[in-house]
């Protein structure tokens, strides 16, 4: 008894070395070794190594992976920007013919298998056109089960009920067929613990903390923004447009006829404070003409759906003014913006999250979240892996 104490409690303190790969806006990707503490739920981000691969193949992509030595000792997560993914969340109705037959095995197998390939047949034509492929080119390469409803009433385990509909909630990923020929020679794939969009994932672990059932995630790149819209169990990418950091810089390099390397300079000097309060209203006033074309792009986008909250993932500094009032004035109805940062995990999900001071902390949320959506996320994990057996086929990986 003594001894099996003792396994059980080595096994709770065990961790777990994720690599989480990131494919970035601009062929930037990055590599990060995040530590899991399942049992003192923390999370440490010990390494990150990051790069662009040029246009026409993945060389820095395979050279930043023997960095990492055995990949075979790691759960890996890939992370994809929405011009290589489309991860859409929603629900399927099937009717029961048997409706007053207990539901058992074989019955839940084939519901699953009828569910996922009903919702990948209806999403295919849509994420084949976002991605730029024709419809063959499109794959899928994760299935989770969220949530089953039995007419109406949500159960944990729908073995043993009788019903007369099932809906079930689930969650695909699709990318296209070139990507998955360019990793699946260099990736261990039994060691893929989850591949998403981004900026799905993100919006999970939002959407995880309960505060708002519908809200809109803007992530803030270089030179574009992505917006995903949730809604309950829905979630998908929404719109992108083209505003980001270089807008920022620009503003700069025309007001004050200075070269781009100079400009980035000033901003980080306005972002520390380290200007006189005179030159910071100067430049300040500049970049607002810019935060302007992004308030009204957010503000169209907002104008098609009934959500008034955004959260703002940006992976570099934003102007403070932006979360003022003068600047929400510039919608046309009132919204609330919330920034968004690696504390909001820490502060509404209660993870420990630890990094070395070298580690841009912009970066970390988008890290840290997809480690928490792919190992601590609730789900229904056996209906997940059950239906990725029954779609093997649909599936590279």
């Amino acid at each position: 008894m003594v001894q099996l104490i003792k396994n059980l409690i080595s096994l709770l303190n065990k961790k777990e070395d994720f690599l989480v790969i990131e494919f970035l806006p601009g062929r930037l990707t990055r590599f990060s070794l995040v530590r899991g503490d399942p049992a003192g739920k923390a999370l440490t981000l010990v390494k990150t190594v990051a790069g662009e691969n040029s246009a026409d193949n993945f060389d820095f992509f395979k050279k930043s992976l023997k960095r990492f030595g055995n990949l075979n000792k790691y759960k890996i997560i890939v992370s994809l920007d929405s011009e290589l993914a489309s991860t859409v969340y929603s629900s399927i109705s099937l009717v029961r013919n048997n409706a007053k037959d207990p539901i058992d095995e074989a019955d839940m197998d084939n519901l699953v298998s009828q569910a996922v390939w009903k919702f990948f047949d209806r999403h295919r034509a849509r994420v084949a056109q976002k991605l730029g492929v024709n419809d063959f080119d499109v794959l899928l390469t994760d299935v989770r089960i969220d949530g089953i409803k039995l007419d109406g009433h949500r159960v944990i385990n729908p073995l043993g009920f009788k019903a007369r509909s099932i809906e079930i909630q689930l969650g695909q990923t699709f990318t296209t067929r070139p990507l998955i020929n360019e990793l699946r020679p260099v990736l261990p794939t039994a060691n893929i613990r989850f591949i998403s969009e981004g900026g799905a994932a993100w919006s999970r672990v939002i959407g995880r903390t309960h505060r708002e059932p519908k809200f809109l995630l803007a992530n803030v790149f270089f030179d574009k923004t992505s917006t995903f819209l949730t809604d309950n169990h829905r979630l998908s990418y929404y719109d992108g447009f083209d505003w980001g950091e270089s807008n920022l810089i620009k503003s700069l390099v025309e007001e004050l006829k200075v070269d781009p390397g100079i400009s980035r300079a000033i901003l980080d000097l306005y972002f520390h404070k380290q200007t006189s309060a005179i030159f910071a209203k100067k430049i300040e006033k500049f970049l607002l003409k810019e935060l302007h074309l992004l308030a009204n792009a957010l503000n169209s986008a907002l104008s098609r759906t009934d959500t008034r909250l955004v959260y703002l993932h940006s992976f570099f500094n934003l102007p403070e003014v932006i979360f003022s009032g003068g600047f929400k004035n510039k919608f046309d109805f009132s919204v609330r913006l919330e920034s968004l940062g690696h504390n909001f995990i820490s502060e509404n999900l209660g993870f420990t999250l630890k990094f070395n001071k070298k580690t841009d902390s912009r970066t970390a949320f988008s890290i840290f979240s997809v480690v928490l959506e792919a190992s601590f996320a609730p789900h229904y994990e056996v209906m997940s892996q059950l239906a990725k057996r029954r779609v093997r086929w649909l599936s590279p990986l």
